[in-house]
């Protein structure tokens, strides 16, 4: 046990050094503590304790841990970079994004921060220590874990901002529902005439987040509109468009047919 503590202490040391890092679970919190007051507090002792129950239930698969760890970054790396690709555009979101994209980077050069980092702040040194491969994140899978955790709701808080800050997720249900529709009565139209055309295609996410949020919250009133000129009408009164302009445009037309 001292043995594993002595290992992982000058490596969460770094953690308060290091920008960019901003996962502190309690063990963290309690050596930060400790360091500023001198003193140690006792819920330290129970977050010490954890930390090495954690090591013990994991046994020989620790380095799975690490590995999801790893898998997991590399993931979101790529998907950031395939959405910098896609647009050129700046913006708070698109800077959010590339904020997460440096985050993500848990690797310089194939070395990981912690034991570059180690490197760096050791280099006048010529023990053993100071050049030897950071094991923090093999032996932290609470770590781990956490980072994970915040990473993938900084990822979705941020990528929620990107695509509905110009309405696009919004407009994006309304014009695939429309589509949808039109092309479903042009199907039966034609198979009552015996012909057979592409089946109308589906878009998973985009049903799976109508059935999250309700046609409410992309349609006025409890069902979408029937026809393309009530589509027309719904897509105009989403974008603030007053629903008096067909009124008097209407009111206008009954006034011509009585005259």
């Amino acid at each position: 046990d001292k043995a594993a503590l002595l290992e992982v202490v000058p490596d969460i040391t770094l953690l308060f050094e290091l920008e960019g890092i901003p996962v502190l679970d309690e063990f963290a919190r309690g050596v930060k503590y400790m360091f500023e007051t001198q003193e140690i507090p006792v819920w330290l002792c129970f977050a010490v304790q954890n930390y090495l129950d954690t090591l013990r239930s994991f046994g020989p698969n620790i380095t799975k841990v690490l590995a999801e760890f790893h898998r997991f970054n590399e993931i979101t790396a790529d998907l950031l970079d395939r959405t910098n690709l896609a647009d050129h555009h700046q913006n708070d979101a698109k800077k959010d994004l590339e904020d997460m994209r440096k985050m993500v980077t848990v690797k310089l050069n194939g070395v990981d921060i912690f034991t570059a980092s180690r490197m760096a702040l050791n280099r006048s040194s010529y023990n053993d220590r100071a050049s030897r491969s950071s094991s923090f994140l093999l032996h932290n899978p609470l770590f781990c874990g956490l980072w994970i955790h915040y990473a993938r709701v900084l990822l979705h808080q941020t990528g929620v901002r990107y695509a509905a800050k110009p309405g696009a997720v919004l407009h994006a249900v309304q014009l695939y529902t429309a589509v949808r529709q039109q092309q479903q009565q042009q199907q039966e139209e034609e198979e009552e005439e015996e012909v057979h055309l592409v089946p109308v295609p589906e878009w998973p996410d985009l049903n799976r987040l109508v059935a999250m949020q309700g046609l409410q919250a992309f349609f006025v009133g409890t069902e979408p509109p029937a026809s393309l000129q009530a589509h027309f009408k719904n897509y105009c009164m989403s974008r603030g468009v007053s629903p008096a302009n067909w009124l008097a445009a209407a009111n206008r037309r009954k006034g011509k047919q009585g005259k």
